[in-house]
């Protein structure tokens, strides 16, 4: 349990060090958390799974840089969602829209533009059995 609860707040990029830590402090800026809602293996894919997870944007919200450990598809629940994959360009998704993720890609920002109102998407990874490790944070 202790290694999804990890996976999760990974997910978001929520920081795990005293630097991170820091970090946020200096930006003050909120993180985006993330719930695991599925993880459910695939029958017509041995050793895999399908996780479904739900990630809230507080205003104002940016994630550290990061990547996924399967491919990712989102959609936007609810607001807006800024998003940057590395060497990509900043795309603003709105309610209804959705994006996809290459295995490996570090996504290099995400975040709530708005400044009076939360944001929401839904993630489905495509992952190994477990849904461990759904993401790790770039190290800066």
């Amino acid at each position: 349990m202790r290694s999804l609860i990890l996976s999760v707040a990974l997910l978001a990029g929520l920081p795990l060090t005293a630097a991170a830590q820091d970090s946020k402090a200096a930006t003050a800026r909120p993180m985006p958390s993330a719930r695991l809602l599925l993880c459910e293996p695939a029958a017509n894919a041995p050793g895999m799974a399908l996780a479904l997870v739900q990630v809230d944007f507080p205003p104002s919200a940016l994630s550290q840089p990061h990547r996924h450990a399967g491919v990712v598809g989102a959609v936007v629940v609810s607001g807006v969602v800024r998003s940057q994959l590395h060497g990509g360009k900043v795309v603003d998704y709105k309610a209804g829209e959705a994006f996809f993720e290459p295995v490996g890609a570090v996504h290099a920002m995400a975040e709530n533009p708005s400044a009076s109102e939360p944001a929401s998407l839904i993630a489905a990874f495509i992952t190994d059995v477990g849904c461990k490790g759904l993401t790790t944070v770039e190290q800066r």
